[in-house]
């Protein structure tokens, strides 16, 4: 594990401070991304996803990357409405 320090930036404005943790938040998203991958959690894997794409919005990442991934999410949740979901069984 990182230290927390370490990806921390903080930028003064006048009296207030704000601290910049969208790589900690990000690293998060990507975690939680893959855990509900192996659990077969198809709507946790939708918020992730939806909260990545969020995060890549206010970094100002490309906008082809923010609706690809509102794209996967969109697809993830049309087969959850489908009944279909994902086969997650080991065999």
């Amino acid at each position: 594990m990182q230290d927390s320090s370490e990806s921390v930036e903080s930028y003064c404005f006048g009296c207030c401070c704000v601290v910049d943790v969208s790589s900690d938040v990000d690293q998060c998203c990507k975690d939680g991304l893959k855990e509900a991958e192996s659990c077969c959690d198809v709507e946790m894997q939708a918020e992730f996803l939806y909260c990545g794409a969020i995060l890549a919005l206010m970094n100002q990442k490309p906008m082809s990357k923010v609706l690809l991934i509102l794209q996967v999410c969109v697809q993830v949740l049309l087969l959850l409405s489908l009944g279909r979901g994902f086969d997650c069984s080991p065999y």
